[in-house]
């Protein structure tokens, strides 16, 4: 349970924010550095946003040829020979279309031609002569590439890592601008592979038909402009375009930094990455024009489908060309990558990520990531979720940036770095909130055992009280049976010894006896009253019956002298224990009649101010002695006694217990006395319940005195 609290204190510390900022800085640092991990992740996103929002094109201009399986069954295997492709080209410039490209690159002499078997002895020398007489089928193909009336652009592969031993030949037009000498940053091939020299003189253009993979196999982007053999090479669907708009060359912008800053194909300026790939944004397969070879040779092709169209032929004979798996899932043959690069040129629909666009969602994760940081340890419940909800967001961003603009941004790095921030910060909070039970458990476990500690003090204190009163009790039976003894004895002995020398030396013994059980008697009844329980058996009594009886209780203790009592009529009722009540009023009116030598006075009064009121006054006034200020804050003392009181008999307890009577009945007791004009005592007692509701009642009282003694 330590080792959970100590790990929870450790997570928790400066409220989660380190352990936050130290998964924000992580994922930064994978994003800006374009980690493997963040790389995928990014793909994955722009692959789900491709098939979700496919482009929007107008009619479209492209055709494809394919020589498929249906052409390779009807007229041979691959490859043919280059007559028959002439035938093929010529099929084509036939519909007038505005440009072609040959997707396939044809190197090696043909095998079939005339002019190749007449230098082959497996010929009788007549046949070799006749043989070569007749035109060669290279001659026969670059006369179709040449005849027009549409150019036609050969393709050339980049080789990496080898050298195809041609010779050079001719070079597409490209004009460089800008600070850099070379686009070191392009892609570059280590030399090419091309077709026969009379078949590129031919040809009106050449053009790269390499297609660059992804580390995981996908065809996501294709170069517009690479480099092989130090030369800048357009891509084959770069220059058909040329061509089909009478552009002189093909213009590119190279940065100081060696990046390709941007192209412009007259007049268009596709968006294009520093390596001079662009981010194709694919249709599905099949979605273009396309038609069979066989079916354009033997005539049963419509014009209209290539007639002012960019026509592409390649191979798309299944084990002839591998197939390339682009963002939409769709296993295409190279040719259609090529015709889908075309067409997003013609319609403007290549997708744009800037080079900047790292740094802007590096950007949006640092925001989130510090909001849900700063934020989260102060806000709970529905709030804390809301937040959490808030690193959602760089989704549906990224989604119409990509519907409405065409823009990649990468809403996923962003979603899942937050995510991480988000739900580093639950593990915090998780942890602080273990630590916090952790440590309530602890305070909880600590106050049962003060508890338990607590209630055996309060027991053990329970049962000193009981035992002390019992003691009390005992000492009370003991001391008051011999006293009671001794008084029985000297007052039969007074009787019989009437009017003798002997009687006022009983009479001292029996006033003696007297004064003892006195003193016995108030030293018993404090050591009751400061028991830690007293038993306080409070019921609705009427206090002016209460007042008459502790005014008759006193009258032989004070012969000749009165009290006069004033009140309403009838007497409110109190809450209080009748006998308790009776001696802590007893003590007061003999005090008042102890040390005065006038007439004492007692006051019933409702207490002023409440409305119905819920106490009454109780005001008992002599004109005796009084005290000072400083005897005051003394007289409810045990056994203390004023100087001036020392003359008459008592023992210094009475107003103690009185006051203590007075706070065990939820009242209070009130002193005021000045020396030499007397002392007047007021006690605030609370009304019976019976008594609240008339209590205006007890307002109509005629209010005159009466002598009770």
């Amino acid at each position: 349970m330590e080792r959970t609290g100590r790990v929870a204190a450790v997570l928790s510390f400066g409220r989660g924010r380190p352990l936050g900022l130290a998964v924000l800085t992580i994922c930064l640092a994978a994003q800006v550095l374009s980690a493997s991990p963040v790389v995928a992740v990014r793909n994955a996103l722009f692959d789900g946003l491709q098939a979700l929002f496919l482009p929007k094109h107008g009619n479209s201009r492209v055709s494809v040829v394919e020589i498929d399986e249906k052409s390779l069954e009807s007229l041979g295997q691959w490859p043919w020979p280059r007559s028959l492709t002439a035938r093929l080209v010529a099929a084509v410039q036939q519909a007038k279309p505005v440009g072609i490209g040959l997707a396939m690159v044809m190197p090696e002499p043909d095998r079939s031609s005339p002019d190749v078997l007449a230098l082959s002895s497996d010929f009788p020398p007549e046949v070799r002569l006749q043989l070569s007489l007749l035109p060669g089928h290279d001659r026969l193909l670059a006369q179709a590439i040449a005849a027009g009336p549409a150019p036609v652009t050969l393709g050339v592969a980049g080789l990496v890592g080898g050298l195809s031993m041609q010779e050079n030949g001719p070079l597409p037009p490209v004009l460089l601008r800008g600070d850099g000498d070379s686009a070191s940053a392009a892609i570059h091939y280590d030399d090419t592979l091309r077709s026969r020299p009379e078949l590129e003189r031919a040809a009106a253009g050449l053009g790269l038909i390499s297609v660059e993979r992804d580390a995981d196999g996908v065809v996501r982007r294709l170069p517009l402009l690479a480099w092989a053999n130090g030369h800048p090479f357009p891509a084959l669907a770069v220059e058909m375009l040329r061509l089909a708009v009478n552009a002189p060359a093909l213009e590119a912008n190279v940065g100081s930094a060696g990046g390709i800053d941007g192209i412009v194909i007259g007049g268009r300026r596709p968006p294009v990455l520093a390596d001079g790939t662009s981010w194709l944004h694919f249709d599905p397969y099949r979605s273009r024009s396309s038609m069979s070879a066989v079916d354009v040779l033997d005539g049963k092709v419509n014009p209209s489908l290539l007639h002012d169209h960019l026509v592409l032929i390649g191979v798309t004979g299944l084990g002839l060309v591998n197939e390339a798996v682009v963002a939409v899932g769709d296993s295409v043959p190279a040719v259609h990558v090529h015709a889908q690069l075309l067409q997003s040129l013609l319609d403007d629909t290549l997708l744009s990520r800037p080079s900047w666009m790292v740094m802007v969602e590096a950007a949006v994760l640092l925001v989130l990531g510090l909001g849900i940081i700063v934020l989260s340890p102060r806000v709970s419940g529905r709030g804390f979720w809301v937040l959490g909800g808030l690193w959602l967001l760089p989704l549906p961003y990224a989604a119409i940036l990509f519907q409405r603009y065409g823009v990649l941004f990468d809403g996923a790095v962003p979603l899942i770095g937050a995510g991480l921030v988000f739900m580093a910060m639950i593990v915090v909070m998780s942890a602080e909130d273990r630590r916090q039970r952790h440590i309530l458990h602890q305070s909880l476990e600590e106050h049962r055992l003060r508890m338990a500690h607590l209630g055996g003090e309060l027991a053990s204190e329970r049962r000193a009280a009981e035992d002390r009163l019992q003691f009390i009790d005992m000492i009370s039976h003991e001391y008051r049976t011999p006293l009671a003894v001794l008084r029985t004895g000297l007052d039969v002995l007074e009787l019989r010894l009437q009017e003798t020398p002997q009687t006022k030396a009983l009479s001292r013994m029996r006033r003696a006896v007297i004064r003892l059980s006195e003193i016995v008697d108030v030293g018993l009844a404090r050591a009751r009253l400061d028991a830690t329980q007293i038993p306080v058996e409070r019921k609705e009594i009427d206090l002016g019956q209460c007042l008459d009886e502790a005014v008759v209780s006193v009258r032989a203790a004070h012969v000749g002298r009165s009290v006069v009592v004033d009140g309403p009529k009838p007497a409110p009722m109190v809450l209080a224990d009748p006998p308790m009540l009776k001696t802590a009023l007893l003590n007061l009116i003999d005090n008042a009649l102890k040390y005065s030598d006038h007439d004492v006075f007692v006051s019933i009064r409702l207490a002023e101010g409440e409305e119905p009121p819920t106490t009454c006054r109780l005001v008992v006034a002599d004109e005796g002695i009084g005290m000072s200020a400083t005897e005051m804050t003394k007289v409810f003392d045990k056994f203390y006694r004023t100087p001036t009181a020392l003359t008459k008999p008592g023992t210094g307890m009475g107003l103690g217990i009185t006051r203590r009577i007075i706070e065990l009945h939820d009242g209070s007791i009130d002193l005021r006395s000045r020396p030499g004009e007397g002392t007047t005592v007021t006690v605030t007692l609370p009304l019976g319940l019976s008594r609240q509701d008339c209590s205006h009642e007890l307002t109509k009282g005629n209010g005159q005195g009466h002598i009770v003694a």
